[in-house]
């Protein structure tokens, strides 16, 4: 019978534990820049469509009808301008509010904080 003994200095060849938390690091650094983007587009979409609502109802018209004939002959009633026009300060608001507060949740989790111990209540009987 052959017995099989472990060896002394047997190491993994990688660290999986700090490999994985490097990865998740560079995940939620990458995660939180594409967030701030997507808010900052969300911000200037919602700035043009409250500037020039019938431009952006023309682009929009002329994107979502490519396949249909005399699409240059649409034209948008007012109450659609109206409420393309409160949409994109709507839009505008949520953009602006989501990228700065993103920023400051960043700036709030700079990880400086040391960790708090608690001890142990004793039971006094």
């Amino acid at each position: 019978m052959v017995q099989l003994t472990p060896q002394q200095n047997s190491r993994p060849l990688c660290d999986t534990t700090n490999l994985l938390t490097t990865l998740e690091l560079v995940f939620l650094g990458m995660l939180r820049k594409v967030r701030r983007a997507g808010y900052a587009l969300l911000a200037l979409s919602g700035v043009l469509h409250a500037l020039a609502p019938r431009l952006s109802l023309t682009l929009a018209a002329k994107t979502w009808l490519t396949g249909f004939e005399n699409t240059e002959d649409i034209e948008p009633k007012d109450w659609l301008t109206t409420a393309m026009r409160g949409a994109g300060v709507g839009m505008a608001a949520a953009g602006l509010a989501g990228f700065l507060l993103e920023g400051s949740s960043t700036e709030a989790s700079t990880g400086d904080e040391s960790p708090i111990e608690i001890a142990p209540e004793s039971s006094g009987s």
